[in-house]
């Protein structure tokens, strides 16, 4: 199933705000249901996690491909954020995360 990607900030601002938020030591995520026939991800992953932008670069590549090969989130806005002192290191790490969600 394909997604696409969050853009404006006010589609930020209203998973933050009316978003379930879910968390554990790497990430924070929010979802929230929208009125579209997709799926939306956002990604927030700043410099405080690591300054080289390939490293960030190979995380966003990874979250993008795990929530594509994800089909458990029909219809809803995702909203994933890297905590600064996340440690990640393999694809499963970003891959536990969607079962986590699909669990609560």
């Amino acid at each position: 199933m394909t997604f696409i990607s969050l853009k404006q900030a006010s589609d930020f601002d209203h998973c933050f705000k009316h978003g379930k938020r879910s968390k554990n030591e790497n990430f924070i995520c929010y979802q929230t249901p929208n009125a579209l026939n997709c799926r939306r991800l956002g990604l927030m992953i700043s410099k405080r996690w690591d300054r080289r932008a390939s490293a960030r670069n190979q995380l966003r590549r990874w979250l993008k491909e795990s929530f594509r090969r994800c089909d458990h989130f029909s219809s809803t806005d995702t909203v994933v954020l890297i905590r600064h002192h996340a440690k990640i290191h393999h694809y499963h790490q970003v891959e536990r995360l969607w079962e986590k969600l699909k669990d609560n």
